[in-house]
């Protein structure tokens, strides 16, 4: 399985591409510094990053999971990890932290 970088995204190539998923844009150099910062300032790890990253780009849990090519549940776990090491409650304040250093 081959690995391409997407913008700050690491997407897994694969023969099978959902059809249903929005197109991922280009990251902007202060999305990639906001989620670089996120994972050295709270110690997130890679496919961590990568859940932010489409979450806060509107997909939904079920498509973060197609698009990474995870489960749903595991998406979930990671979404719960995310939460708990940033100290958020809901997908709103993951939003605004990502944002906030954004436009710094």
């Amino acid at each position: 399985m081959a690995v391409a970088l997407v913008g700050c995204t690491v997407f897994l190539s694969a023969a099978k591409k959902p059809s249903a998923l929005p197109k991922s844009p280009q990251s902007s150099k202060a999305e990639c510094s906001s989620l670089e910062w996120m994972k050295e300032s709270y110690g997130l790890t890679l496919r961590e990053i990568e859940v932010v990253d489409l979450l806060t780009r509107g997909y939904t849990m079920p498509q973060t999971g197609e698009r990474l090519f995870i489960s749903h549940d595991t998406v979930r776990s990671h979404v719960k990890s995310i939460y708990k090491k940033l100290g958020v409650h809901s997908k709103g304040e993951l939003i605004d932290i990502v944002a906030q250093r954004g436009a710094r």
